[in-house]
């Protein structure tokens, strides 16, 4: 392969330099440029140009005005050529600098777009563990019949619903309890042995019992979850999530209750819940459009005619935007596409509006984003660990 030199007459250097600075540079004089230059102390000015073009302009501009300054400082009308060579040769190094530069910042730009790209979005994922700790992958296994447990049989429908169907006598005896977990960039959906259908979002849980006996029905859940219970009065039906009890009166309802999140929400489409804040049992029963929004400290504020829709926009496909702040948003893609996220200190506030769909790449929504006037930088750290995205306001 041929060899290049580092190391050439500065007039050749000049030449060469003048070539590229006009454009007319033959691919074998750039190469011998291009070892020249690498081998050169790097300079990166500040100054800003979008092409090789630009640079050229500016920088034949440079050239003309440092020419007539230099005129109108001397008497005589001699340029010294040692002098002009020089002012070229700083001119042109640094705009072949600059060029470089961004040439690698438009990489690490592509970089981070083909990043961004191959992060795809969640699907139907989730695992369910029996009550003898053995566990099914939900996305692997096979459509139709999984199990029979008790006095219960266990199927996957098409549509990827799990569902429980008691199939002999119910009894104490024939209770268990399963578990239904979602990763992130998961979502799934179960109908317990009561019939209630239950919509996981990412990085969710629920326990449930096999078999609802007794006088009640009682689950415990992590993370977020849509809930379309079917009414018992005899046999009222609960769900549990930290030290928060919400009790169906008869109802369609989301709970938000992430522990990453600022407060746990309750919120309510159709029929009443009862929210009970843990020890201190201060309660509300909530209206159709009311939520619930509960601290640390288990104080309960209802907010009346709340975007309930906004609330379950997840179940239906689509993030909801409208009134988040960043971190807010930031924290439903994490869930969503298995991302990491850094933010640099002193964020400034942004607050956005609308909706996107949740069925797309993670740079589709991205750049939505990015509309606001945010940028991301977007690193792969490793195969093992998640895509890192740094909030560069």
């Amino acid at each position: 392969m041929e060899q290049f030199p580092e190391n050439i007459p500065d007039d050749q250097a000049e030449d060469l330099a003048e070539k590229w600075l006009a454009g007319n540079i033959t691919p074998e004089e750039q190469a011998i440029f291009d070892k020249w230059y690498d081998a050169q102390p790097e300079q990166i000015p500040t100054v800003e140009a979008s092409s090789r073009e630009e640079f050229r302009e500016l920088m034949l501009r440079q050239i003309k005005s440092e020419r007539s300054n230099k005129k109108n400082k001397r008497s005589s009308l001699v340029i010294k050529r040692s002098w002009l060579a020089a002012t070229i040769a700083a001119c042109i190094l640094i705009a072949f600098g600059l060029f470089r530069y961004l040439g690698r910042q438009n990489e690490k730009m592509d970089s981070s777009i083909r990043i961004a790209q191959m992060v795809q979005p969640g699907g139907n994922k989730a695992l369910l563990t029996l009550s003898n700790g053995h566990t099914i992958s939900l996305d692997e296994a096979q459509k139709g019949l999984l199990f029979s447990e008790g006095s219960v049989t266990v199927s996957k429908s098409e549509s990827d619903l799990l569902i429980y169907k008691p199939n002999g006598q119910i009894t104490e005896a024939a209770r268990s309890y399963n578990t239904l977990s979602t990763p992130r960039g998961g979502k799934f959906s179960i109908v317990l042995p009561d019939g209630t259908k239950v919509w996981l979002n990412a990085s969710s849980s629920i326990r449930y019992p096999t078999v609802f006996t007794g006088g009640e029905r009682k689950v415990t859940l992590t993370g977020e979850a849509y809930f379309e219970v079917v009414h018992n009065e005899r046999m009222p039906f609960s769900v549990q999530i930290g030290k928060v009890t919400v009790a169906d009166l008869g109802t369609h309802f989301v709970i938000n209750g992430y522990e990453n999140e600022p407060q746990l929400k309750v919120s309510l489409l159709e029929g009443a819940v009862k929210v009970i804040a843990g020890k201190t049992l201060n309660s509300k029963v909530l209206q159709p459009g009311q939520q619930a929004q509960l601290d640390q400290n288990g104080l309960i504020k209802v907010v009346n005619n709340a975007d309930i829709q906004g609330e379950i926009a997840w179940k239906n496909g689509l993030f909801n935007f409208s009134g988040s702040d960043l971190k807010s948003i930031m924290r439903q893609l994490e869930r969503w596409y298995n991302i990491q996220v850094e933010y640099p200190p002193n964020l400034p506030e942004y607050h956005f509006g609308g909706q996107t769909y949740m069925n797309v790449s993670l740079s589709e929504v991205l750049k939505v984003l990015e509309l606001n006037g945010i940028h991301f930088k977007i690193e792969q750290t490793n195969n093992n660990q998640p895509v890192k995205i740094t909030v560069e306001p």
